[in-house]
Parts: structure tokens; sequence; C-alpha cells
């Protein structure tokens, strides 16, 4: 058997414990430690694995034998896709020289079961905007050196006359040069100066690439990136060579997955499950993750019809994707159905019915000539959707142990939230979370990557409220009151000055209006915290908007920033609830209020929030009138306010009143109960 190559391993008893024959041998065996022999649960053996691929070498009898071959590092990788490989190869490169590691990469539905099966292999760093990702280049050039080396693994079996195996296919290369092509506007181009980049085509040179090509606005943009047909199985064959380069051990096992004492043997134990995180108990409901099942289409070009796409010919990205894989075959995707909960990546007939009708129009509105392929067959993978935060939609990386309630620092780790861009990211994140799990360091992870794990723990305690002290939630757990109230060319905007946790007053002078200008003005009430994160976070905006404009901004484009800011964090919210007051153009006055999601509600008399909010809506609707002058307009908040945290015992300890005209600013104070 040539060198560098090996065959599946199978068991032929009689033999002693810990060992294999070899296939093609049965003289020789195949050491694998006694705890290799049996799962964490005491009931596998390697009769169920599927297929016991190692990296050990041949080795004489068991008198033989000492502790020299017994593994020093073991790890566990939960999940076969994109993540756990790229995982299990850095895990093998970048440990060091004298080392002696085994991998066990456990996964139910094997090699790339899951959303990594069901991809397009559209490659490239951009979003739907053509704006490039955050870290985009990296990703992407991280992401290529994996595909490059897994294709060179193909290469070398299928150059060495290696049997074929259940694995992958040898005359299949991974990686296409050829390219993505979209149409697009320009105000949705941003030209970048990256070492991967844009090219922006007319609609001719559009069409001069694919013939038909509908470029309604005259512009496209074109991505000479690499495009790739494959890569997990390939993946997989890279790590095992390296593993055998190396002499360490590598080996998949095809069972179902669980967090718990099982895999108390492992040194580490990382989750790449993707979707499949929800099914584990310890963890579902406790990352801010969002399924969404997407359901790819097969098309092929009957025999008899000419319009072959030319394997020189770029795919093509819309709002539905076509990515073409032979002349007469091409991938088209994809649906998005949230918040789904099917795991399977067969599709049924009527799903691929549904499927079809949405995909054929968008499809055939950018490339008319598809509306003549027939349809051959439809695959589905279910995604694991992180939020948005302000760097993009990115993976959620770190060490899970607290929420595992594991007492052993470093043992746990997950990577998960790749969502659609599982391709692009999972040679970046493989590689951080190598080095972490090693290094036994999360600080080795960016922070825009473990961000997740506070915005997590507030929804713990947001879903769980009925644990803490609060019992209404966490909007009522400092008490506010806070009301905008509108005059003839003036605004009031008044708060309480308590802040309290609970019941427990903490401070009798605690700041809820805070300013933006001299005729702007905020007011935050909720959690405490949330109010003054997010106050500073405005202000940081609004000094690049007088930067960049010269100019402050109006009440209208503020509230827009307001509603924009909250609704980016939607998955992860600030739990606070906004007014905004102040005066526009020609000194009109401007109020509004909205949830914690960023919903406006626009008003031309009054607008209130916090814990007081019913009695503060009685007490305005009762004697708020048009029109008012400055004096009456503040003596009419005052007594609305006052009248109503005498009535609310989150909320009061006086207030603190801020009367707004187009020459001046008044700010008072009120005296009320302080009990």
């Amino acid at each position: 058997m040539p060198s560098g190559v090996r065959l599946p391993l199978r068991v032929h008893p009689p033999l002693p414990d810990g060992f294999v024959a070899d296939p093609k041998n049965p003289k020789h065996w195949w050491r694998m430690d006694k705890a290799r022999c049996a799962s964490p649960t005491g009931r596998r053996n390697y009769s169920k694995a599927s297929p016991p691929l190692c990296s050990s070498n041949c080795l004489p009898p068991p008198t033989a034998l000492s502790a020299l071959y017994k593994p020093s590092l073991r790890y566990a990788i939960l999940g076969a896709g994109f993540a756990g490989l790229s995982v299990a190869w850095h895990l093998l490169k970048l440990s060091s020289d004298d080392s002696r590691i085994c991998i066990d990469i456990y996964d139910d539905a094997g090699i790339g079961g899951g959303a990594s099966g069901a991809s397009g292999g559209l490659l490239h760093p951009y979003s739907p905007k053509a704006k490039l990702l955050w870290r985009g280049s990296e990703c992407w050039r991280e992401c290529l050196d994996l595909l490059i080396i897994a294709n060179r693994a193909v290469e070398a079996r299928a150059s060495s006359n290696a049997p074929q195996d259940s694995f992958c296919s040898f005359k299949e290369r991974i990686v296409w040069k050829r390219g993505i092509i979209r149409p697009a506007s320009r105000k949705n181009v941003d030209i970048l100066r990256e070492s991967c980049y844009l090219e922006l085509l007319d609609r001719s040179a559009a069409q001069y690439l694919v013939p038909d090509l509908c470029v309604p606005l005259d512009l496209a943009v074109y991505m000479p990136l690499d495009h790739i047909s494959s890569g997990a199985n390939a993946l997989f064959l890279a790590c095992n060579d390296l593993a055998e380069c190396e002499e360490r051990e590598i080996y998949l096992f095809k069972e179902s997955i669980t967090v718990s004492t099982n895999y108390q043997e492992y040194d580490a134990v990382v989750i790449c499950l993707g979707a499949k995180v929800d099914k584990l108990p310890q963890l579902s409901g406790n990352l801010p993750l969002r399924t969404c099942r997407g359901v790819i289409a097969k098309l092929q070009l009957p025999s008899d019809l000419p319009g072959e796409y030319d394997h020189q010919r770029p795919s093509i990205l819309s709002d539905a994707w076509l990515a073409f894989r032979e002349p007469r075959s091409v991938l088209v995707g994809s649906t998005w159905d949230w918040n789904s909960k099917d795991y399977a990546s067969s599709v049924s007939e009527e799903e691929a019915s549904r499927a079809m009708e949405e995909l054929m129009p968008k499809a055939s509105a950018v490339y008319p000539p598809i509306r003549n392929w027939a349809f051959v067959e439809a695959q589905a993978g279910l995604r694991a959707m992180p939020p948005l935060t302000p760097y993009g939609s990115l993976p959620l990386l770190g060490c899970v142990d607290d929420i595992l309630g594991e007492s052993v620092k470093g043992r746990y780790w997950l990577v998960g939230g790749l969502g659609s861009r599982g391709l692009l990211y999972h040679g970046l994140v493989g590689k951080l979370t190598a080095q972490a799990v090693l290094s036994s360091n999360e600080s080795v992870l960016p922070s825009e990557f473990t961000q997740w794990k506070s915005i997590s723990n507030i929804l713990v305690l947001l879903h769980l409220g009925e644990k803490l002290d609060f019992e209404d939630g966490i909007f009522e757990y400092n008490g506010s009151a806070l009301v905008a109230m509108v005059g003839k060319n003036c605004f009031a905007i008044a708060s309480d000055r308590r802040l309290g946790v609970n019941l427990q007053t903490v401070a009798t002078d605690f700041q809820r209006i805070f300013k933006i200008h001299d005729k702007l003005y905020i007011g935050l009430s909720g959690l405490a915290t949330d109010a003054q994160t997010m106050y500073q976070r405005l202000v940081f905006r609004h000094k690049l908007y007088q930067l960049r404009e010269e100019r402050d901004m109006k009440p209208q484009t503020f509230a827009s920033l307001v509603s924009a800011l909250l609704y980016e964090k939607r998955f992860g919210p600030y739990f606070c609830q906004p007014v905004i007051a102040g005066l526009g153009d020609d000194d009109v006055p401007f109020i509004c209020t909205m949830d914690c999601l960023g919903a406006k509600e626009l008003a031309k008399d009054f607008v209130v929030s916090g814990t007081a909010s019913e009695s503060l809506y009685g007490a305005c609707e009762s004697m708020y009138k048009p029109n008012m002058e400055p004096e009456e307009l503040f003596e009419t908040i005052s007594q609305a306010l006052l009248s109503s945290v005498d009535r609310d015992c989150l909320s009061g300890w006086g207030g603190h009143v801020l009367l707004v005209t187009p020459t001046e600013v008044q700010e008072r104070t009120l005296k009320g109960r302080m009990d």
C-alpha cells in the first residue's frame, strides 16, 4: 500500500482488549488506548464507529507496548461540519511538537451532515450590500488556506491510486476559480482596497461574462474570488493525513450527542453543533441564537436543450443565488424559514414545491434562461443565526463552563452561530478556538466574538425573572417616571429622581434626562445600567455626525438613530424605553417615545414612560391643553409628575424638569414626598 494511505479499519475478533487488526494483514495490530474501546457511556465498541479512521502506526504485539503511546492530551469535538473539522485541523497543527494528542469527533449525521452539507459554496467576504464584512479579508484567506489543504489531500489520494472510500470523491476538485457576479446599484457598492477586491462592471461587461444576465440598473459587482463545490469530506481527509504525519490520532464516531459527565475524560470539549446545539438541555435557551431552515434546489438542463453554462463563467448572487457546478447542473437557493425546528436534511415533495415557487421567480428575474432547467432534487439545512452586533452578525465563541456548571476551567468551549456564513468563518474561528483551547485562555479570542456572553446572561435574567427579587420584569427593577410635553414653540421634559432596587431606595438624585445639544434632550427609563450605556453610545454617534455634517442633529433624525440602535440590538436588547424631545425646523416642538426594540410612537401633546406610565397618562390627559406658554407648561408637567409618582412605589423623591424654548433652557428641581 502506498505511503500515506490508510484503509478503513475493521475489527477481527478475537483480539486482546485495546487492539484492532490491520485489514490487509491480520497479524499486525493497531493499538487503541483501552479508554478508546468504550464510549464515555460504557456502551460503544468500534463496530459502531463510522468508520474508525485513525492515525496510529502498526505496532508490535502488546508485550512490547509501553505508556509511551498513551495520548497526553485528549479532545472531543461535537459536530463534524466545517467548524468542527476546522477546530480539529488547527488543534493538530498548532499543538506542540512533543505533545501526543487524540481527537475524537462526534456527529450523529456524519461528516457535513448538517447545514455544512447544504451549502451552495459561494465563498465571498461581503454583505448583501457589497460591503466588506468585519475581518472579512482575514476570514476569506483562512478559509481559502484550509480549502487548498483539503484539495491537496484529495489530489494526493487520487494520484496514489488509493481505493475509493465513502468519505470523498477523488475525481471532484474542491476549488473552482470562477468568481461571483451580482447585479447591483451604485448606492449599494463600496469600493474596497483589500486583498480581496470588487470590480464594477457596466451592463455590457457583465453580459459578456454571463450572457442573458439581467442588469436592470446598468451596474454589476464582480467578485473574482474562488467558488468551491464541496469541502467537509476533503477537510476530514486532510485532518487524517496531518494526524498520521504528526503521529497523532483522530477518530470519527457517528453517535448521538449529549453534554454530560460522559466527557469528563477529555481535557477539553469543543461544541460545534450549529443549530443542533439547541438539543442540548444545558445550552437550550441560554444562547442568543435563532434557527432558520434553508432549502436548496438542484436543477439540470435537459439533454435535448441547448444553453449549457460555460464552466469559466461566474456564479450569480442575487435575491436567489445560482451556484453552477457543471455546464448542465446548478444549485439554486435559498429559502428562509425562521424559527424552524426541522433538523432533517431531506425535503418532502410539498416543501420542495413551496421552495421552487419561491426561488424560481427570483432566479429567473436575474437569469431568465433558468426557466428551461428542470428540478432534480432538494436538500435543506438548519442554520443557527447569531444576533446583530455593531460589527454585523458574528459567530459566538468562548468558554461555556459557567453555563454548563463545569468546575474545571477551560473544559467546554463553544463555536456557534455561524449562520449562513459558516463556509467563510470556519477557517478563522477554528484557528482562534484551537489557540484558546490549547492555552486554556479565553482572552485569546477577540472580544467581538465573546460579547454575546454578557447578552446571554441578561437574557437568562429576563426569561427567568421570577427567580429574581423583582416580580414584574427587568424594566421595573430600578423604577422610573418620565414625561415630555409640548407647548407653544417650547417643550418640557421631566423625570423623577429615585434610583431603587425594587422597593429599596439606592439614590435620590439619579439623572434620567440627558442633553444631546441645546435644543434636543433624551430621557431613558428602564434598567439604569443599560440607560447609561445607551447614552454614551448616542453621544458618540452624535459627535461623529457633528464632525461629518458640521451641524447639530435634528430631533427627527436623532429619533431615527435611536430607533435603529435599539433595533440593531433586538436579539440582546437594551432594557430601556427612551423619551425624546427637541425643537426642530422653525422651532416646532417634536416629542416621541419608543419601546426597547425601537418602535416609535409620535405624539403632538405628551408622551410618557417608566413604571409610573399609567398614572402619568391619566394626569396628563386631565391637565394638558394645547399652546401653553412656557410657565404654564412648567406648572402643568410638574403637577402631572408629582401626582403620578405619589401613586407609584417604585418612583418618586421629587422631580427634575427641563423647560426648553428657542432662546433658553430652564432647569428646575421639584420637591415631593420623600418616603
